[in-house]
């Protein structure tokens, strides 16, 4: 009962908007004296039934045509002045509309220096909450996302992992947020997994494969987190720049890639932060005769975007003192030599060195022996992939 007192009174005294069109209180109630539950009820109700603050929960229908199915409290009308606040359940891409509590479908407008006009693309992002107000017509939007909220190339979670059941054809994707490609709006995501059995259907749990796409062997694969329709999602893409992506799709943003074996399942590996690490290293380079000509060499690391390559070099078989170099493409090839090399055999031992390099595009670094004597051989255990973080 003390309760109850304490929210009609606070609602009186300290929240004038609740009762700005409120009639007289059936009872006065005063401090100091008793007052039975009919006599607070009654005061309550009629708080209630003149509110014009209202809050729903999470909108559903489609980006274009948003519905709320039932707010608190729940005395709801078209009254002009009465104020809305919920969470979008998708992300604008044009003119948008709202019904609340079945009281009719409205345009959802914002204010500009020009006057009211449609919404449009990211002015409401899923997972965000928002406030509307109904001025007698339609509903104003009272706080549109300003496109300076969104932190330039900003991403928080999203981790990829082989699925625990499925692990060859699923992909699993952890919660997180991340800045859409173009910095315009975030793209929030909860757990998710996809599948690489067919081509794209939203939501979690669906096949994942962009359009015209289908998995194949030995082939490597974009991980997209996108808005398609309004909805977050995930799909597949063999295009870093998102060319295939589903129908629909405003914004991307690329999280992660994936490779296939032989009979099209995706190879295990490990995430952490940054980091891929293959759960069985990859042999890229199996003795290759020393050279003291610099060539390339082609890692099992993403293509199409740079990473810092995790390898191990090894020497064996040759003639003492000899020396390997191995480097990124974006540097100019120079001779190895006892001052530049990442490792020198003094004696005919093998030996081995772990190093991190920096690849080209096409998932290459370069390498040169100051001798010919022997051979090179390098296995890639994992990769830095930034994900556009520095973009």
């Amino acid at each position: 009962m003390k309760r109850i007192f304490l929210t009609v009174l606070l609602l009186l005294v300290g929240g004038p908007a609740w009762a700005n069109s409120c009639p007289s209180y059936p009872y006065t109630l005063t401090n100091g004296t008793t007052a039975d539950a009919n006599q607070v009820m009654s005061n309550f109700n009629t708080v209630m039934n003149c509110a014009s603050f209202f809050i729903g929960g999470t909108t559903s229908g489609s980006a274009s045509a948003q519905t709320l199915a039932s707010v608190s409290p729940g005395v709801y009308s078209l009254t002009a002045g009465n104020r809305v606040t919920f969470m979008s359940g998708f992300t604008t891409t044009g003119a948008t509309t709202l019904n609340v509590a079945s009281t009719g479908t409205l345009n959802v407008l914002k204010k500009t220096s020009a006057g009211l006009v449609a919404l449009a693309s990211n002015d409401m992002v899923s997972g965000q909450v928002y406030t509307v107000q109904y001025d007698g017509t339609q509903y104003e939007l009272l706080d549109p996302v300003p496109s300076s909220t969104v932190q330039r190339s900003y991403l928080a979670g999203l981790a990829l992992a082989n699925d625990g059941t499925s692990p060859n054809t699923v992909l699993d994707i952890a919660p997180g947020q991340a800045a859409d490609s173009s910095n315009t709006v975030y793209i929030n995501l909860s757990s998710f997994s996809k599948s690489t059995a067919g081509t794209w259907a939203a939501g979690s749990g669906n096949n994942g494969m962009g359009k015209g796409l289908t998995i194949a062997a030995n082939t490597w694969y974009h991980v997209f987190a996108i808005i398609a329709n309004g909805a977050a999602d995930v799909y597949f893409d063999t295009s870093v720049t998102a060319a295939n992506a589903p129908t629909g799709t405003s914004v991307y943003r690329r999280i992660g890639s994936f490779k296939t074996d032989g009979s099209a399942h995706i190879l295990a590996f490990s995430q952490v932060g940054d980091w891929f690490f293959w759960k069985t290293s990859e042999l890229d380079a199996n003795q290759v005769a020393a050279s003291t000509t610099a060539a390339s060499v082609t890692l099992t690391v993403p293509p199409d975007v740079n990473v810092m390559a995790r390898v191990i070099v090894s020497m064996a078989g040759q003639t003492p003192p000899q020396s390997v170099w191995a480097y990124s493409p974006v540097m100019n090839d120079q001779a190895a030599s006892p001052t530049l090399s990442i490792m020198r055999t003094p004696t005919t031992y093998n030996m081995l060195a772990q190093i991190d390099v920096m690849t080209n595009t096409s998932s290459q670094i370069r390498w040169v022996s100051d001798g010919t004597t022997g051979s090179t051989s390098l296995y890639t255990i994992g990769w830095q992939d930034y994900r556009g973080r520095f973009n």
